[in-house]
């Protein structure tokens, strides 16, 4: 795997990224363990960008990356989105404080 500097952070990330909605059901039902089985082979081949949202699965995908990286989050770097409207954020700027502390 080839990796790149994540603009001036200084974090080291693959070139190649797991998009993870597809964990949280949004493309049709998915087991628990073909997701895990999947994030561990990414992982293997070096992936270490992940990218996901509280979006996904209304936080389920978040959880199960949670599951996954159990003793390895030193190892990967998550990007995540804001702006997300939960029926609970009605009303509630997409982009307040406590919204983004949450995401």
């Amino acid at each position: 795997m080839k990796y790149r500097t994540l603009g001036k952070t200084g974090l080291r990330v693959s070139i190649v990224g797991l998009g993870t909605m597809v964990h949280a059901g949004h493309f049709g039902p998915m087991k628990d363990s073909e997701s895990l089985e999947a994030i561990e082979t990414a992982l293997e081949l070096g992936v270490n960008f992940i990218d996901t949202s509280d979006a996904y699965g209304a936080g389920y995908g978040e959880t199960l990356l949670g599951n996954a990286f159990k003793g390895k989050r030193d190892k990967i770097v998550i990007a995540t989105k804001v702006a997300t409207s939960w029926s609970d954020r009605i009303g509630a700027s997409a982009f307040s404080s406590p919204i983004i502390s949450v995401a």
